[in-house]
């Protein structure tokens, strides 16, 4: 993944780990300005995540063509560092998600 990428994730963690101040206030603007931030990194980062599971599934296909099951090639695939790298990423933004549905009940 491109520093561009990673470093638009890493500022994703760490909106979301901010989410403790939270409870020290809940001033509407701060609470506004997070979800903005969550927001707009994830718009950036769809493309990359699609990539990154096109990259992935794309292994799963080599293996069932050179004669694996489809279990087999799933398996052989989920070991694969094309897989780690968009779970982190998948990860990283279902996380943000749940950030936004919880910071709206800040409302």
């Amino acid at each position: 993944m491109n520093k561009e990428i990673e470093q638009l994730a890493v500022e994703l963690r760490n909106t979301i780990g901010l989410a403790r101040k939270f409870s020290d206030t809940t001033h509407f603007h701060d609470i506004f300005l997070s979800a903005e931030t969550i927001i707009g990194i994830l718009a950036y980062l769809i493309t990359p995540v699609m990539l990154l599971e096109q990259k992935y599934r794309e292994l799963v296909v080599k293996f069932m063509d050179s004669g694996d099951s489809h279990a087999k090639a799933e398996a052989k695939a989920k070991a694969s560092d094309e897989y780690v790298e968009w779970r982190k990423y998948q990860t990283l933004t279902e996380l943000a998600h749940e950030q936004i549905m919880l910071l709206k009940k800040f409302r």
